[in-house]
């Protein structure tokens, strides 16, 4: 099992293609991680704030959907963001798993610890309590001394993030290659019965018909749950039992 916590810079630097990359990096981990498996995400400009806490990753699309609306900010507090992030891993920190930060960022860290070697000894420390770091330099101008200096004190591996192609063989290389998807193509059919309708659906984008609804869901991966709420409009219908809802789902095994 995992239990990965990122801690994600939007720091007024990191504005245009360096944060649309670590959000898509944020993004892609988590659709590769399964229910047994705890992910955290910090973020960090000159404040900092957890935007989802340390939990069995479930729900994907809806972690995914947190990600998206992230927005550049100003200053570059790393080091509050990366000791946050700390916290949020020994929450979860246990023998027989592994604990890691993941440090995504351009490195300027201009608000609260700054030198490098402080810095190091800090996440020297905290490699000796079980949770390693590893670090994701972004940007044309990021400080790459400091992020492989952080990542060796860090017990982890350092890696450079050139364009959004570069994102899956990053992770390939830090989780090992733990892809773990089952299912692709998958689409869900619901069709009302007895005169019923489908008004509404909840969790994803549907395409209505006459009395339903088509849904084009992500790919699946293995031990994930997908929530949907879908709101049916009824008749007046005779006292007795009615069909009113069939659910088909078809997808290519991967």
């Amino acid at each position: 099992p995992l239990n990965v916590n990122m801690v994600l810079d939007r720091s007024g630097s990191m504005a245009g293609d360096p944060l649309e990359q670590v959000k898509q990096a944020a993004q892609f981990l988590v659709g590769q991680l399964a229910s047994n498996d705890v992910a955290s995400l910090t973020l960090f400009d000159s404040y900092v704030n957890v935007a989802f806490a340390a939990q069995h990753v479930v729900n994907k699309d809806l972690l995914k959907a947190n990600i998206a609306t992230i927005r550049p900010g100003s200053s570059t507090n790393l080091s509050g963001g990366l000791l946050k992030g700390y916290e949020e891993a020994q929450k979860e920190c246990r023998a027989g798993q592994i604990n890691r930060v993941l440090l995504l960022t351009d490195g300027m860290a201009n608000v609260g610890i700054t030198d490098p070697a402080v810095l190091a000894a800090k996440v020297r420390s905290l490699l000796a309590k079980g949770v390693s770091l590893s670090t994701i330099g972004v940007g044309a101008d990021f400080n790459e001394d400091l992020l492989i200096g952080l990542a060796e004190a860090g017990g982890g591996a350092y890696y450079y993030v050139k364009d959004a192609d570069n994102i899956p063989a990053v992770f390939n290389a830090e989780l090992k290659g733990l892809l773990s998807v089952v299912a692709q193509g998958v689409t869900l059919r619901v069709e009302g019965l007895s005169g019923c309708r489908v008004s509404a659906v909840l969790g994803y984008q549907p395409q209505f018909t006459a009395t339903g609804a088509e849904l084009a869901l992500p790919d699946m991966f293995a031990d994930e749950e997908k929530r949907l709420a879908v709101e049916l409009t009824f008749p007046s219908l005779p006292e007795g039992e009615h069909p009113v809802l069939r659910l088909s789902l078809s997808y290519a095994d991967a």
